[in-house]
Parts: C-alpha cells; structure tokens; sequence
C-alpha cells in the first residue's frame, strides 16, 4: 500500500469504509444461510408433522404474496441483525480457545502487561488482558474490542530484544482501537463462519437423503436436499466475492496500524526492525486457521489438526475452502505483505544505512525461501 504519514488520515479512512463495506456484505450473506436454513427447517418440520405439505401450502395461499415477502424479510432483517452484532462482538472465548494461549506465569510477562497498559492509556481505553502461548516463534495476535481487548504474546515473541518486542505490544494495542482493524477482522470472522455453515448444511442434506430409510416421506428428504442445493448455490458465489478481497484488506490495515503504531510510539525504528527480524526468521508459530487472520505475521501453519471427527468429516464435503486457501500460512503473498510493511517502516525511519542494509538482507533471504 505505501501509504505515508502525510496521507494516513484519508488512507486509513478509505480502508475503515472497504472494510465496513465488507463486514455488511459478509454480514447479509451469512445472514441469508441462517434465514434460508430456518425457512426450510419450519417447511421440512411442518411437512414431517402433517404427513404432507397441504398446512405449508395452505398458509402461503392465505398469506398471499404480500405476507410470504413480508415475513422472509422480517426474517432476513433480523437474522442479519443477529449476524451482525456476534460478528461485531467477535468471539474472544473462542478465539482464546483456538488460540492455546495462558495466563502469565510469575513475572513472566510482566513487562508485556506495563506496555500493554501504558500504550492503552493513549487511547483511552482499559487496559488489554494479557495472555501467553507456548511457541518458539515469535508471534503475537490480538482480539476482541477497544472495551475489552485480549493481547497475546508467544514465548517465543518474549524473548525478543526489548525495543522490538515493545513495538510488537504496541501494535497489538493500536489494532484493538483501529475501526478498520475491527471491521477487517469481524468480517473474516464471518466470512469463516459462512465457511462453516455451508459445511452443515451439506453434511444435513447428505444425512437427508437418508432419512427415507427412517420413514420420512422421500417427498419431504427430496424437498429439503433441493432447499439446501439452492440455498448453497446462491449464498456460495456471494461468499466467495466478499472473500476475494479480504486477505488484501487485511494486509493493508495491518500497514495502517504499522502507522499508527509508528505515530504514537515516535519509534519507527523499532518497528522496522522487528518487521525485518521476522521476515528473516524462518519459524512459523502453530495456529488453527480459523484465527490465522489475527496473527501480526501470518505466515502460520496448522501442524496439528486440531478439529473433532464431525469437523474433520464435514470438511470433506463438497467444495473447497474460501477462508482456507485466504488465510492458510506459509503462503507467499503473506512473506511479500510482511516485506511491504518492513519497507514502509524503515522509510518512516528515515532510512539509516544500517537499517536499509539489513532490509536488504531480509529481501535476499526471503527471495531464496521462496
């Protein structure tokens, strides 16, 4: 992106409406998989009840036209509001969950906890909690709100020198009071969660089929597989073209937060040091993709697949990933992104000849990784 201090205001305000336009779009279309599933799930179960459609067809012939939209839209409308304000809120006992992460240990992160605090008191905002994960690769994430943040730090990351791992820390904390970096992220969230669904509802329509074994009326198993099909097929393209775009917008918000973080600190040396450390570093921290989007370096890896039998199952039926192929590490658009930023870093620091040479290094290292 490139963006310089000069123009950070109108860069990071384009980015913050990218990414409400975004968190909306992914918004409405998981919206669309839960009001759909709902409506095939009340016709499915009224036809199961009654033995046949006729009470189905009976209240659309009495609602008419009129009424059966009315009460789609009503459904829609609040699904998505629903939709809407969890993705907003996030999930941090899940993102924790994913995350492996602990409570500091002694005076383990106590210099991370000082940091966290000092940094927040800039913006105004309660103090992050501040959580540990046991991985050699020095990595961070951050999640939650401005009201309630959660800052987490790998061993590895606290055994940075201390500049670098302060501008790390302060990153984190920039990022929880970054509309664009809450827009961003909550849209992943969701658009991981459309992933997800359309997972269910394949694995229900397979299960579906089988269910005339069990006595359902093949009518109702045929009328249910056929709902989920069209469903799927008309929420899977929107899913896929609000997905297009998403590993490019959170790259560019992580260099607007790179900014931000460069324009409270007054340290952008320290940034772009640690920027050119990790792209130097060749470790990669173990992360469940689900929150691979969260990682200050994204260039992670699942070395452990950590997903139960019925996840695992589920993720073998019917098309691929969106939000695998997006966020999955040690991808090279993730190394070049990283580099972009080490790049901007070190022109903000004005560039000394120690600095660009070691930028120099990362490059030469980096292109023969790759």
């Amino acid at each position: 992106m490139g963006a310089t201090a000069t123009g950070w205001w109108d860069t990071h305000d384009a980015a913050w409406r990218r990414a409400r336009r975004l968190f909306v779009g992914s918004a409405l279309v998981v919206a669309l998989y839960l009001a759909g599933l709902l409506a095939i799930a009340v016709v499915v179960s009224c036809a199961v009840l009654t033995g046949s459609g006729d009470a189905v067809e009976q209240w659309i012939g009495d609602a008419g036209a009129v009424g059966v939209t009315a009460v789609a839209i009503a459904v829609f409308v609040v699904s998505a509001a629903v939709i809407a304000l969890a993705g907003w809120r996030g999930l941090p006992a899940r993102s924790l969950r994913y995350s492996r992460a602990r409570p500091p240990q002694g005076h383990e992160a106590d210099h991370v906890r000082s940091e966290v605090a000092t940094f927040g008191l800039a913006y105004g905002m309660p103090r992050p909690r501040v959580w540990v994960i046991d991985d050699p690769a020095p990595n961070a994430l951050a999640f939650g709100r401005r009201t309630a943040g959660n800052v987490c730090v790998t061993t590895g990351a606290l055994g940075l020198p201390r500049d670098e791992l302060d501008a790390l820390v302060m990153f984190h904390v920039a990022a929880l009071a970054s509309r664009a970096f809450a827009y961003a992220t909550s849209a992943a969230d969701l658009i991981l969660l459309g992933e997800w669904c359309t997972r269910v509802l394949w694995g229900t329509a397979g299960l579906a089929i089988l269910t005339p074994l069990l006595g359902v009326r093949i009518e109702v198993a045929a009328a249910y597989v056929v709902g989920t099909a069209a469903l799927v097929v008309v929420t899977r393209p929107m899913l896929a073209f609000a997905a297009r775009g998403l590993v490019g917008l959170i790259d560019d918000t992580a260099e607007l937060v790179d900014l931000e973080t460069m324009r409270h600190s007054n340290e952008p040396a320290a940034l772009a040091r640690l920027l050119i450390h990790l792209v130097k570093d060749s470790h990669q921290v173990k992360s469940r993709w689900e929150i691979a989007h969260l990682w200050f370096e994204r260039d992670v890896v699942d070395l452990v697949d950590m997903r139960t039998w019925p996840s695992r199952v589920l993720a073998n039926i019917g098309p691929g990933d969106i939000g695998l192929a997006g966020f999955a590490g040690g991808n090279r658009r993730s190394r070049q992104a990283l580099l972009q930023r080490a790049a901007t870093a070190v022109d903000q620091a004005g560039g000394g000849e120690r600095l660009r040479r070691e930028f120099r290094n990362a490059e030469l290292r980096n292109a023969r990784r790759v």
